[in-house]
């Protein structure tokens, strides 16, 4: 809630810590990690990824929610 109201900024340390993202790659590793990461999603089975998909489709809904109040109330698209 903090970072909503006061539009700190953070570093990827930060972001980390609280979640918001995976990880922190180096640059000369970005490419390598990434397609490792991807053959590793890619060997799941495929219903497992559905459901998976399926149910994170409520959040991204509450989400895109928040969105649309929030443009009404600042006036603009994201």
């Amino acid at each position: 809630m903090e970072l909503m109201l006061t539009a700190d900024s953070i570093d990827a340390e930060q972001a980390l810590e609280l979640g918001l993202i995976n990880a922190i790659l180096p640059a000369e590793d970005f490419v390598s990690e990434c397609i490792k990461r991807a053959k590793s999603i890619s060997g799941i089975n495929l219903s497992t990824l559905e459901s998976t998909k399926l149910l994170s489709t409520p959040y991204r809904k509450e989400l895109e929610g928040h969105f649309k109040t929030e443009e009404s109330l600042v006036g603009y698209s994201w």
